[in-house]
């Protein structure tokens, strides 16, 4: 049985699509294209303006992550500032001795402390600095006693000042003490330990005379 092609149903307009156009155009034609992603980025504009808030935000936390871990892990240096403190002060009052005191035998007393505090001093010091501790004027006169040149230019009108002087050494060189053993306590160095210990065998050492 041989099949002819249906014909257009009389009455009826059959639209033809032009041969160059395809019926799926529509899909493919960019401008029917959906956009992805929130309306503001498809700004370039505002691309670049959210693109540098997102840097800047990421800097700012690494800033603040590295701030927080800095002071978590940094060393507390106040026992061994303490430790600077005593020993420049001793340096002191040694010092007013050498100028003032009329015994020999305490001068030379005063003169043998005095060597073993200076270089304790330097020792400690050079410690904190390379620590990263940067000692300022106020902590290294932190423990200085302005009663002692009171007291001792008050014993020079009553001629007592080998005795005063000697006494002020004693009083500081207590005190120094306590704030070694302090430092000792907490050292978390074998280095720490050792600077510290060192001006402990020198004070020691020194009361023995």
């Amino acid at each position: 049985m041989e099949t002819y092609p249906l014909s257009p149903i009389p009455g009826t307009i059959v639209l033809m699509q032009p041969d160059n156009q395809s019926q799926y155009d529509f899909i493919l034609d960019p401008s029917q294209k959906k956009t992805t992603g929130p309306a503001f980025l498809q700004n370039p504009k505002k691309r670049i303006i959210a693109l540098v808030a997102f840097i800047i935000g990421m800097l700012l936390l690494i800033i603040v992550g590295v701030a927080i871990f800095t002071a978590l892990t940094k060393k507390d240096t106040s026992a061994i500032v303490d430790v600077v403190a005593y020993q420049t002060e001793l340096v002191r009052i040694s010092n007013l001795g050498l100028e003032d005191a009329t015994d020999s035998s305490v001068r030379a007393q005063t003169s043998t402390i005095s060597t073993f505090i200076q270089s304790d001093l330097a020792q400690t010091s050079t410690f904190l600095a390379k620590q990263g501790k940067k000692l300022t004027e106020l902590e290294s006169a932190s423990k200085l006693d302005p009663e002692v040149v009171k007291t001792l230019e008050s014993a020079k009108l009553k001629n007592t000042y080998d005795q005063e002087l000697l006494s002020a050494i004693d009083e500081t060189s207590a005190k120094y003490k306590i704030a070694l053993q302090k430092a000792l306590n907490g050292a978390s160095s074998d280095k720490e330990k050792s600077v510290i210990q060192s001006s402990a065998t020198n004070i020691l050492t020194y009361e023995k005379l």
